[in-house]
């Protein structure tokens, strides 16, 4: 098989501030060609020697240089793609390195398809990402922590793109394999920063943004011959959902946060619990300018059902504050849910919470609220949108009407204020006094 490197060749007189010529070097038994590839470097003599990058003909891996040079020239890309689909294209060129090297000028091009590398298809995934994030801020308008997040966003994938250029370099997707997913961990593991290790949180992070060009690409159709991170599981925060009692609703909903961004997260997280404990992607999707919603919730889409949520007295107070009058829309897109988890995490903290109260605690604590004031599993199971509502027989005949879901919503924000109150409102209407 034939050989491909890139080398820097130097002028025969170098003088100072002259540039080095990057040629790509092509060998086969023993003959050897030198290809120009267009570039230009102004390097030192020392560093001119470690310019250098291998091409395997069996992965079609590239190790970039220290300097990536080869990565951001194009010519030479558009040159290296066609370097691999002439080796991998047959071996009848094999015996005629001249007509080999004719191919990969471009000259004698037979096929020059672009190869979908990792690299490649991250570029392509930052960018719109970027778009995304510009259409965001557009849609948003004037309210403050958008452009910051967004940037932060795409900020952190080019970050991981660094480190599998870095680490890894740039490969052909289907030559990414589990085994390769796993080196890539393992490198990530003991990389530091700031005298740290990075944790397996952060490790799994920069493998899921990995993993979602890779799932984009299976959307489009591309089939892998092996799924990449089969067998992998990402880390997760070891932090613990759970419900806050009655007293601490009331002290959270007493709190009077010093921003603008903590006041908008605290809202998010009541519209959360008046709506019977609905997940952000659901809240910002809804057209919320009727009495009653319809949304078949996100998380169990295509095997959930329909819910139709009234719109309670508290909840349409805290909703025109924020819904645009046009769409009936919340102004928020999913880019804005890590950074109001965080914002709610904090706030909390403030207000003397626990450490494990989150946005998931309105949906908790809407549940236990509900549990305490004798609704059934059936009702609760309704407006938490849940896939699987059949626990027993009892199940398949027991439907909930909306009037139920009114009088749950109802009683339970209730409670926040009077817990007797509620406990007697609901009595009359079961009427079980």
């Amino acid at each position: 098989m034939a050989k491909l490197s890139f080398i820097v060749r130097l002028r025969r007189e170098p003088a100072l501030g002259q540039q080095y010529i990057v040629h790509m070097q092509l060998s086969h038994k023993s003959k050897t060609r030198y290809i120009d590839t267009g570039m230009r470097v102004g390097v030192s003599r020392a560093a001119a020697g470690r310019l250098r990058v291998n091409f395997s003909n069996e992965t079609g891996m590239v190790t970039p240089s220290e300097y990536g040079y080869i990565d951001k020239n194009r010519r030479l890309a558009e040159m290296l793609d066609r370097s691999y689909l002439a080796i991998s294209g047959g071996n009848r060129m094999m015996d005629d390195i001249d007509q080999l090297a004719a191919v990969i000028k471009g000259e004698g091009l037979e096929g020059s398809a672009r190869v979908k590398t990792v690299l490649s298809e991250c570029r392509r995934y930052a960018e719109g990402l970027e778009r995304q994030h510009k259409d965001a801020e557009l849609y948003v308008g004037p309210r403050g922590g958008v452009r910051r997040m967004g940037a932060e966003y795409v900020t952190n994938f080019l970050g991981m793109m660094d480190d599998w250029e870095r680490m890894m370099g740039d490969m052909r997707i289907e030559a990414v394999t589990p085994a390769v997913i796993g080196r890539w961990v393992e490198k990530l593991s003991e990389k530091e920063y700031n005298g740290k290790r990075l944790s397996p949180v952060t490790v799994g992070k920069k493998v899921g943004q990995l993993r979602s060009v890779f799932r984009e690409l299976q959307r489009n159709g591309h089939v892998f011959p092996v799924d990449p991170f089969a067998g992998y599981k990402q880390p997760r925060h070891n932090r613990v959902e759970k419900a806050i009692d009655l007293q601490m609703v009331r002290q959270w909903a007493e709190h009077t946060p010093c921003r603008k961004s903590g006041q908008e997260a605290i809202d998010m997280w009541w519209m959360s619990f008046y709506s019977g404990g609905m997940d952000f992607a659901d809240l910002i999707k809804i057209d919320w300018r009727g009495d009653l919603v319809k949304y078949v919730r996100q998380k169990v889409e295509g095997r959930g059902d329909e819910v139709v949520v009234p719109v309670g007295d508290e909840m349409r107070a805290l909703l025109s504050k924020y819904i645009s009058p046009d769409t009936g829309r919340l102004p928020w897109t999913y880019m804005h849910c890590r950074s109001m988890s965080q914002v709610i995490i904090r706030e909390g903290r403030k207000c003397g919470l626990p450490a494990w109260f989150s946005y998931k605690s309105a949906r908790k604590t809407f549940a236990q609220l509900a549990m305490s004031l004798r609704f059934t599993d059936a009702e609760i199971d309704y407006l938490l949108g849940h896939s699987e509502r059949r626990r027993g027989v009892i199940y398949h005949y027991n439907s909930v009407s909306i009037d139920d879901a009114r009088t749950l919503l109802n009683a339970v924000a209730m409670m926040v204020k009077d817990e007797q109150e509620a406990r007697r409102w609901v009595a009359q209407k079961r009427g079980w006094i």
